[in-house]
């Protein structure tokens, strides 16, 4: 659903600033949908590379999504005497964070428990 409203997002941008978070939100969805399709052509070493760079972005691809949801307040709302979402959850935001990635990680494991099965070559 995130994808869907980050696409959406990215073709209806009226804002030259917001531009860049789009684009970073489409090149983290491609990121994270990488080792799926990579599996079916059983390149193992490709295969790790962006299975890492996809545990390791994870965190960062969230926080990107606090970030553009904070902006489409600002911006498309205009919420200016109102707190946005990252001002609202302010000490929450981290933690929340934290458990994402973790659940993500362990739905992951499934992936890489595949990714060790792969054969070499």
């Amino acid at each position: 659903m995130l994808s869907v409203v980050g696409i959406d997002f990215l073709f209806s941008v009226k804002h030259e600033e917001n531009y860049g978070l789009a684009l970073s939100i489409l090149i983290g969805i491609i990121v994270l949908l990488l080792p799926k399709t990579l599996f079916k052509r059983n390149l193992k070493q490709t295969t790790g590379l962006v299975l890492n760079l996809s545990l390791l972005g994870f965190s960062l691809f969230i926080l990107l999504i606090f970030v553009l949801i904070s902006d489409v307040q600002k911006d498309y709302l205009g919420i200016e005497y109102y707190d946005t979402l990252i001002k609202t959850l302010e000490f929450l935001l981290s933690p929340i964070i934290y458990i994402a990635t973790l659940i993500f990680i362990y739905f992951r494991c499934f992936t890489i428990k595949k990714w060790k099965g792969l054969p070499e070559g």
